[in-house]
């Protein structure tokens, strides 16, 4: 759903895989907000979460093609495996 709200206009889209764990554990808070999206924040108001090493494990690049919509192509098998633990 961000993927069209946000990217419907762009060709290839960067997906970062985070670990759920240790983002909390780094004072990160994941919180899911209508319409389906997850956000991070930081615990600590003011400051940014920390996303890096340990919090990111994987990262992926998702490109569709003309007319193709983005919930087509995360629909595909060899991608919803990658986005679903």
């Amino acid at each position: 759903l961000t993927a069209s709200l946000y990217f419907g206009a762009h060709p290839s889209l960067w997906v970062l895989r985070l670990d759920k764990d240790a983002a909390e554990a780094g004072s990160a808070t994941l919180r899911w907000a209508d319409p389906g999206c997850v956000h991070m924040f930081s615990a600590e108001e003011g400051t940014w979460a920390r996303v890096g090493e340990g919090i990111v494990v994987d990262v992926r690049e998702f490109t569709r093609g003309d007319g193709e919509k983005w919930d087509a192509v995360f629909a595909k098998d060899e991608n919803k495996e990658w986005l679903h633990d």
